[in-house]
């Protein structure tokens, strides 16, 4: 496989604490990549770095052949990377389909007069959005939800949602934080199950996640990350028989 996703000395300091060490990641094209290691490891600051909320204090990034070192969020998500968030982040106020809908935004061409005038191209513009949308949460498993309040879901479902929206951005990365966070056994699956099946539409995952049984089935490789720096890198296998990892995280049992 090709590689999608590459940094390079990734950096990130706050105050003279380093978040991330000198971090070199690759993402292969086409695959399920796992980000694991302790709470404070700096999981969460790398998926941030990747997506412009946090700066980087050296090293580069790059999507493809595209660096994204320095770029605004704006920009990396037209670059083609969606994410979801360790806490869910759904508008309160506003629909299932109107969440979801907010992951077009790049994609709308019509102007803000156009909108206002309600034009013909508008309109066709927006009910194509709306078909892609609908399609985005039947996908996840949100099929007749769509004019029910986002408050209103389950805890689950609240997260497929996120997923649908990153999903309406089309984009070549998708990065996960901690989806399965709190969720049962079998949510868990049918979750690892829709991850799959957005694999199999072409769309690279790197996927940050505590459950290692579920980590160990749905990854193609693994990364450590272990006080900020890279610990290892592996097909889970070689990963969860390294004593490094073991001793580091995992436990001498694992």
């Amino acid at each position: 496989m090709s590689v999608l996703l590459e940094t390079r000395g990734l950096t990130v300091e706050f105050g003279g604490l380093f978040a991330l060490k000198a971090v070199d990641l690759q993402v292969a094209d086409g695959a399920i990549h796992g980000l694991i290691g302790p709470n404070g490891a700096g999981k969460s600051t790398m998926v941030n770095a990747l997506t412009g909320l946090v700066p980087t204090s050296a090293g580069s990034m790059q999507l493809a052949d595209r660096p994204l070192h320095g770029r605004p969020t704006w920009e990396i998500a037209d670059a083609g990377i969606a994410r979801t968030f360790q806490n869910i982040r759904n508008f309160a106020g506003m629909t299932v389909l109107e969440n979801t809908l907010v992951g077009a935004h790049r994609h709308f061409r019509a102007s803000f007069a156009a909108l206002l005038r309600r034009s013909r191209a508008a309109r066709e513009e927006e009910e194509s959005q709306r078909a892609r949308a609908l399609e985005a949460l039947h996908f996840v498993g949100l099929r007749g939800r769509d004019e029910q309040m986002a408050t209103g879901l389950s805890y689950g479902h609240q997260r497929r949602l996120e997923i649908a929206r990153a999903l309406m951005l089309q984009p070549r990365l998708l990065l996960l934080d901690e989806p399965l966070a709190g969720m049962n056994a079998a949510e868990k699956d049918e979750l690892a199950d829709i991850i799959r099946a957005i694999r199999d539409r072409g769309i690279t995952v790197l996927i940050i996640e505590h459950d290692m049984q579920i980590m160990r089935t749905l990854c193609d490789r693994l990364s450590v990350l272990h006080h900020g720096a890279l610990l290892a890198d592996g097909t889970p296998k070689e990963v969860f028989s390294n004593p490094l990892v073991q001793s580091a995280y995992l436990g001498q049992a694992a």
